[in-house]
């Protein structure tokens, strides 16, 4: 099946899983949508889930192709690794993949999000073995089976998710496709086979 998405940040589980399983285009011609999945990711905090937004350089209501919009200079990340810090720290795998985290987010001021985006993906595939990214080099897209690039807000796939062990479950009940980052700090190098091994998603 061939689809296109649009870039994200930190992807959801499902989006991760739709990468390994079709024929996916990553596109940064589209608009960049405020309060979006472009912008936005969700990790299970003590209190439930929480979304954490990489702040971006405002474009004052113009209509901006994603691959336009450029990252709030500054220290903005300082609070989102303490964030993360706070819901992963007893987590097994956090320590594992921290410095690197780290090293991404204070690469991000004053970077393109899209950029920043396809390096996301870049890194997840050493850790689970994405097939190569393909980037749509314009707007128009020869018929795809499915354009998930109009999702403004929200990432909503009706196909479940298979469940695996979180933090807090003492707590909470399984919390569905959170940020991929929720699947690595909790099974670290079984991430891959989690994602290879995945029931199909379906678009329906």
């Amino acid at each position: 099946m061939q689809i296109v998405v649009p870039g994200v940040i930190f992807p959801p589980i499902s989006y991760c899983v739709l990468l390994q399983q079709n024929k996916t285009q990553i596109d940064g011609w589209g608009y960049y949508h405020k309060q979006s999945i472009r912008n936005h990711f969700t990790i299970l905090s003590a209190n439930g889930r929480l979304d954490l937004t990489i702040p971006v350089k405002s474009v004052k209501g113009q209509l901006t192709p994603l691959r336009d919009i450029c990252v709030e200079d500054g220290t903005w990340y300082r609070p989102l690794l303490t964030a993360l810090q706070s819901a992963y720290g007893k987590s097994p795998f956090y320590f594992y993949f921290k410095d690197e985290i780290e090293t991404i987010f204070k690469e991000m001021p004053g970077q393109h999000l899209f950029s920043i985006q396809i390096e996301i993906l870049q890194w997840l595939k050493k850790y689970l073995d994405l097939p190569a990214l393909e980037e749509t080099d314009s707007w128009e897209i020869q018929s795809p089976e499915y354009d998930l690039r109009k999702l403004k807000k929200k990432w909503e796939i009706n196909s479940p998710i298979q469940s695996y062990h979180q933090v807090f479950m003492d707590r909470f009940e399984f919390e569905s496709d959170l940020s991929v980052l929720d699947l690595l700090f909790n099974l670290g190098p079984q991430a891959m086979s989690y994602i290879k091994n995945h029931p199909p998603i379906t678009l329906h």
